[in-house]
Parts: structure tokens; C-alpha cells; sequence
């Protein structure tokens, strides 16, 4: 499961403030992402949690994109861990 299908939506809820980078929200999309960082993601009353495992200097499948990131953690909005499917 990809974080966000496109640009224009990191974007949004980037402004939205629904983004931090290593526990610091940030307000701009161009924020510097690195290697083993970790971003916490708030969508649809989801929290996701992942480490950055990787790049890649074009788009790529969500399949492709799994690998280059690690899982640590997907709350439902009830606050409890989702079982990764």
C-alpha cells in the first residue's frame, strides 16, 4: 500500500499537518526526507508509521515501493495496531 497515490495529495496533507518527519510535524512539502527516517503519516483517521529503507530516481509500483520502506506500525482510528495484509 503506497503512503499517498500522488504529489498533489502528500501535498495536501502535508499542509494539513498530517505529516512528521522523526516526531517533527512539517508544513512544506519539499521537507528533506533521508535514510532512516521516520515518517508518521495520519490519513482517514489511520496512523502509519514508517522508516525510509531506500530511493529511487523514478515512480514506482506499489509492489517496488513496499521494499524501499519499512512498516513499523498502522493504527486503525480506534487507536489499536492493524495486522498488515
Amino acid at each position: 500500500m503506497r503512503i499517498c497515490k500522488t504529489r498533489a495529495e502528500a501535498a495536501r496533507i502535508i499542509g494539513k499537518g498530517q505529516v512528521r518527519i522523526n516526531r517533527r510535524k512539517i508544513s512544506r512539502p519539499s521537507a528533506l526526507v533521508r535514510m532512516d527516517d521516520v515518517l508518521t503519516v495520519v490519513r482517514n483517521g489511520h496512523v502509519r508509521v514508517v522508516r525510509v529503507a531506500g530511493f529511487s530516481e523514478r515512480r514506482l509500483s506499489p509492489k517496488a515501493a513496499a521494499e524501499i520502506r519499512l512498516d513499523l506500525e498502522e493504527t486503525g482510528g480506534n487507536g489499536k495496531a492493524m495486522e498488515n495484509s
